[in-house]
């Protein structure tokens, strides 16, 4: 409502505010490293009461679906603890909290004015594509209040790893399907590393021939 945009610059950064105009983003939050944050993000604007919800990438973090909720003033730039135990945080005409959590999609009520919810979550719809490792979440709301979704499961991102030769032979190394992203080879070929993609970013080695 006032023509600023929020963004979160990487993903290892606290959230940005720049006018629709054009300017030099200004930092809105900032990473408490002291409480092993890692990065903010997924902003969402709450309609009308000059706030921010915002998903918390922590240190000691598993998996999105134990993350915690956060919203921020836009006039104060103080901070609050929403809810933990989700992702991709929406402010529903409704009145409603609106997030992801193991493949579903949870509502509480919720006051804009506090920032505050004022009851219990439920299952607003089951069924909605989010990832555990990443925290996104794939679904908006209109103005209105029209929920627009895609349908899936929690961590669409899972993978399985496959090799090919030079002449398009497919071979699958693991039915086992997890968040891969990156795959690097050793020289001898006999030892892959891999990036696992869940909240704690740790590398792993893979043995081809065990």
């Amino acid at each position: 409502d006032g023509d600023e945009i929020v963004f979160a610059a990487d993903a290892g950064s606290g959230l940005l505010r720049i006018p629709v105009g054009g300017g030099s983003p200004r930092p809105l939050t900032e990473l408490d490293v002291s409480r092993g944050e890692l990065s903010h993000r997924w902003p969402s604007l709450v309609a009308g009461a000059d706030a921010v919800l915002f998903t918390l990438k922590k240190k000691s973090l598993q998996t999105f679906d134990d993350a915690p909720i956060a919203a921020v003033s836009l006039k104060s730039g103080e901070r609050k603890s929403v809810i933990d135990g989700g992702t991709g945080a929406s402010y529903s005409p409704t009145g409603h909290l609106v997030y992801a959590r193991a493949g579903s999609l949870l509502a509480a009520p919720f006051d804009p004015a506090r920032l505050v919810v004022t009851g219990p979550p439920f299952t607003a719809l089951e069924g909605v594509s989010h990832s555990r490792g990443t925290g996104s979440a794939h679904y908006a709301f209109s103005r209105t209040g029209t929920l627009l979704s895609l349908p899936g499961s929690v961590d669409v991102d899972n993978r399985m790893l496959v090799r090919s030769d030079l002449q398009g032979r497919m071979e699958t190394l693991t039915r086992e399907t997890r968040p891969f992203i990156m795959v690097r080879t050793s020289p001898d070929g006999r030892r892959l590393a891999l990036w696992i993609g869940t909240p704690d970013d740790e590398v792993w080695t893979y043995e081809v021939e065990r």
